[in-house]
């Protein structure tokens, strides 16, 4: 089975530093690569993802709602929040806007992939 993933993250080095090491691991392929929700749009009508990889620590706020425009729009889509604070509220918030598991950016890299597989099964995380 191959995952196809997407990466929603405004800062580019971290998309790109991330979607290097998703390409060494058999079984997933990136797909598109987005800077926020506009872009990610245009790629998702261009080539779709199962999972999307995605960061709610907007720099311009307004991650959370993002999301659950993204869950809204594209139902049965996976999401992975991609978040710098592990606080309750937050990854509660995140979950009930429609996200199947919560990662930290600096967990170790296995977590996202737990989360990536699991999201692709259909199970939370």
């Amino acid at each position: 089975m191959n995952i196809r993933v997407a990466l929603v993250d405004p800062h580019a080095q971290y998309r790109q530093h991330l979607a290097g090491l998703l390409a060494r691991e058999s079984g997933i392929a990136v797909v598109s690569e987005a800077s926020g929700l506009r872009s990610f749009s245009d790629a998702f009508l261009a080539n779709p993802p199962g999972v999307v990889l995605f960061d709610i620590d907007s720099p311009a706020g307004g991650g959370i709602a993002a999301l659950a425009r993204v869950a809204e729009r594209h139902p049965g889509l996976r999401i992975v929040a991609l978040c710098l604070h592990d606080e309750p509220r937050l990854v509660a918030a995140a979950l009930a806007a429609g996200a199947c598991a919560c990662v930290r950016k600096d967990q170790p890299f296995a977590h996202l992939l737990a989360a990536i597989h699991a999201s692709a099964r259909g199970s939370a995380n």
